[in-house]
């Protein structure tokens, strides 16, 4: 079997991919961008109603933010009269959801229809950068019977 050219995706069910398939750091998709049909998540193991054909291997999407000088300054002085830190919220409430744009159309290009065992996983880079991953099984899925 033949390479790709670097920065191309894997034929959808072909898992792992062979090395070069996956484009580079900021080459990812517009969230959206790909297969716009109906699209399921889950953090379960399974659908309901649903069966699942193929087991596409693993997909993610990551995110790396920093809130920046200004609103860093502003979370410093709310986190100093207690209370939530809402900068810090909507800050990660997006990078989650950016996250799982990422994901979705990650297992879109393996040729999923759907996600099982979805889960989030955070971290801190350092007292700046936040690093948000969303991962789970792409799968490709079917009405039950």
């Amino acid at each position: 079997m033949s390479q790709p050219p670097p920065g191309q995706y894997p034929p959808p069910g072909q898992y792992p991919p062979q090395p070069g398939q996956y484009p580079q750091p900021g080459q990812y998709p517009q969230p959206g961008q790909y297969s716009p049909g109906p699209f399921s998540v889950t953090t379960a193991l399974q659908f309901q109603d649903m069966t699942i054909e193929r087991d596409l291997g693993l997909t993610f999407g990551l995110v790396v933010r920093s809130m920046g000088i200004a609103k860093t300054l502003g979370a410093g002085f709310t986190a100093m009269r207690q209370g939530e830190v809402t900068q810090y919220t909507s800050l990660l409430e997006e990078s989650r959801r950016h996250a799982i744009d990422r994901m979705i159309d990650n297992a879109r290009l393996l040729g999923a229809n759907g996600i099982i065992a979805m889960r989030f996983d955070s971290s801190e880079l350092n007292q700046q950068l936040t690093e948000i991953v969303a991962y789970g099984t792409a799968v490709l899925t079917r009405p039950a019977e």
